[in-house]
């Protein structure tokens, strides 16, 4: 959130006085420094051709020299100055008329509007050449300013005390502070009635006469399409809502939100506000100006003067822009070739062709525009999907892309500068941002490109929700800790080869992944696996590892194996995992095939007596009871011994364990089939918080 101040402004200008004591502001100078323009009384009623302001105080017209350009023997209750820089007109206290005066010269009237009724309110057309008036009797009457002859009225359902014509002249609005009445300038047929929540302060269209700004005092803003009169943003939180006023690219609206306080809301995203602060204090009217030179000015009145500040350097509205250009370039597309016929017209220009130049126009023009106007383009690598393989690279302001990335690759993601974007399209996003739609994503380490292509604008919001996101570094930790962990395998099964205890037939498998948890209670974990398994060729099953009916985890040389290269993993590479009092869960998973059982196997209790002991089997818990008496009758019991056979070793074996809190499961698989490889051990360990 940026502020400006004072005394240390982030947009800023300043007046100098000419030495040309005139009334007339033609030669005033704007030299870049934040400059007050100081009054006796406060300046009320702001209005503005160019760079010379004018305001009231008590019954005078003054501009920012001090000179007097209308002096009254009543106070005045309206001042509108004309677009066009020639006139300004005043409401006075209970007059039937409205007085037109020269805005170059001092007292200089030159004409009078008449009604038969107190007038409450008056606003020139945008070319300057009407003036529309309210009246105590709910009359709203238009005058011709040439002859200042009546030229049309009509009857309001309400007494109107404020009047704003939009740019392009088609619409003005009118309120009595409650009610507002959106009427056709052209046609004088009311085309809307709206409302505020609080009593209004102020009215504005935008620049392109598209939107109707509507400030209550209660702090609520409404901002309304002119085409169609649907709210198309509520803007909360603007204090006591005293006045405002479009910034001239219609992204910005300067609001008094109090005594002290300016703030320059974005209307697209009002998040985005800066604000500026003032110490007089009595702050109430505000208005953009432009001078003849193009520099644009926001001018403000503080309790005893007149401020100015520049405003150019506001971020320009990229949605208008591109709409606009879009717009032009589309109109010149759809025009008739000069020997185009009929059909090929038809051919070229239709619903789908239509759709599709437009979309091609707004790529171009918005990828030209990112060039122009500059991208936040600074990369940075974001969070991974182990579950997907999907990566997210994040880009500031922009919203992130996503690329598929298999997990082998990440390795090769270690530096966003080893990244690379070529090709990019662009698009503007409805936060009015630029935003990708199309990338080359190139990794300089090993010359593969990834494509990010949504071209199609679907949203990528459901990608960025999903739980399955975790940070890159501990899914790079994975694939790193894998790639030791796979060198440490090799290493022990190239041992037990050596022995003679395996040959080739057997397979040991290891991996890892990271993962988010959400527990009973509701807690969000991030859990990271380290899962260890094997299989032997069916012919050599026996030997290398269980014989049928067998579940002693000594009697198989594989998972023996297996329970030597998880040892020294525990004690060497991931002994950064166990710390004292950290959770484990060691789920070990047992398997039988379906041979079958004749007689009960005779279990000499070494592994312990169970009970109903829950095993999850297929998705559901199953209660299991073995003992010396029972014996192993079913492959389900031969299945859940041979768990607990590797249960009791890893406790005997892998003391380092002990450190940490270890939660066993038990499950059990047990096939339909018959063969040795359906009698296999498989143990995951989930470290709990492990980050």
């Amino acid at each position: 959130m940026r502020k400006i101040t004072k005394s240390c402004c982030l947009l800023s200008l300043c007046m100098f006085l000419s030495s040309q004591a005139v009334l007339a502001q033609e030669s005033l100078v704007l030299n870049g420094t934040d400059e007050a323009y100081q009054q006796t009384a406060t300046p009320v009623f702001l209005g503005n051709y160019q760079n010379n302001t004018i305001f009231v105080t008590g019954k005078n017209v003054s501009n920012l020299r001090g000179g007097h350009l209308l002096s009254s023997n009543k106070q005045i209750r309206s001042l509108a100055v004309c677009p066009v820089g020639t006139t300004f007109a005043v409401v006075r206290d209970q007059e039937k008329w409205v007085d037109i005066y020269d805005l170059w010269s001092k007292n200089k009237k030159v004409g009078r509007a008449k009604l038969n009724d107190v007038v409450t309110a008056c606003c020139y057309s945008s070319d300057g050449m009407r003036l529309a008036v309210s009246d105590e009797k709910g009359q709203l009457s238009f005058f011709r300013l040439s002859d200042y002859s009546l030229i049309d009225a009509i009857s309001l359902s309400f007494v109107a005390n404020k009047l704003v014509v939009s740019d392009d002249g088609k619409l003005l609005a009118a309120s009595n502070g409650t009610t507002i009445a959106v009427i056709g300038m052209d046609d004088k047929i009311q085309h809307a009635e709206l409302s505020v929540s609080g009593k209004l302060s102020a009215m504005r269209f935008s620049p392109d006469s598209k939107e109707l700004a509507l400030l209550a005092d209660n702090g609520q803003m409404r901002v309304f399409d002119t085409r169609t009169f649907n709210q198309k943003w509520d803007i909360q939180s603007l204090g006591e809502g005293r006045d405002c006023d479009f910034h001239p690219n219609g992204k910005y609206i300067a609001v008094v939100t109090g005594s002290s306080r300016i703030s320059l809301v974005n209307v697209v995203d009002d998040a985005d506000r800066m604000y500026v602060d003032t110490d007089e204090g009595g702050i109430n009217n505000l208005l953009f100006a432009k001078d003849n030179r193009g520099g644009l000015y926001l001018v403000y009145n503080t309790s005893n003067a007149v401020h100015y500040k520049q405003m150019n350097e506001l971020p320009p509205f990229l949605t208008k822009l591109l709409d606009d250009e879009v717009q032009a370039r589309m109109a010149e597309w759809e025009k008739r070739m000069p020997d185009e016929t009929d059909e090929e017209y038809q051919l070229r220009v239709n619903d789908e062709t239509r759709a599709a130049q437009m979309r091609i126009f707004e790529e171009e023009i918005a990828t030209r525009m990112a060039a122009d106007y500059g991208t936040d383009n600074q990369m940075t690598l974001g969070n991974y999907n182990p579950e997907t393989n999907m990566m997210a690279l994040d880009f500031g302001d922009m919203p992130p892309i996503y690329i598929d990335v298999p997990k082998e690759d990440l390795r090769y993601f270690m530096n966003a500068d080893d990244i690379e974007i070529r090709n990019p399209i662009y698009g503007v996003g409805k936060n009015d941002k630029f935003e990708l739609l199309y990338a080359d994503i190139y990794n300089k380490q090993t010359g593969k490109t990834y494509v990010f292509d949504n071209r199609e604008r679907k949203s990528l919001d459901y990608l960025a929700e999903e739980n399955g996101f975790l940070p890159l570094e501990y899914a790079q930790t994975g694939v790193m800790d894998e790639m030791k962990l796979d060198e440490l395998k090799e290493t022990e099964l190239l041992a037990a080869k050596q022995d003679k205890k395996l040959s080739d037939h057997t397979k040991i498998n290891v991996s890892t992944s990271t993962f988010n948890e959400v527990d009973k209670d509701g807690q969000r974990h991030l859990n990271y696996k380290v899962s260890f398994g094997y299989t032997v060729d069916d012919k050599f099953s026996s030997r290398e590892d269980f014989a049928p009916g067998r579940y002693k985890s000594n009697e198989s040389v594989a998972a023996q194996t297996m329970l030597g290269i998880m040892d020294k993993a525990m004690q060497g590479e991931f002994s950064k995992y166990i710390k004292e009092g950290k959770k484990v869960k060691i789920i070990i998973t047992g398997s039988a095939d379906g041979s079958p059982i004749k007689r009960p196997l005779p279990y000499s209790g070494e592994y312990g007596d169970y009970d109903n002991a829950p095993v999850n089997f297929r998705g559901e818990t199953l209660a299991l009871t073995v003992n010396k008496n029972t014996g192993i009758a079913t492959n389900e019991q031969l299945a859940f011994m041979r768990s607990m056979g590797m249960k009791d070793s890893i406790k005997k074996k892998i003391t380092v364990l002990e450190k940490l809190d270890c939660l066993f499961e038990t499950q059990i698989e047990q096939a339909e089939e018959i063969g040795g490889k359906y009698r296999r051990i498989y143990v995951d360990y989930i470290f709990v918080d492990a980050f």
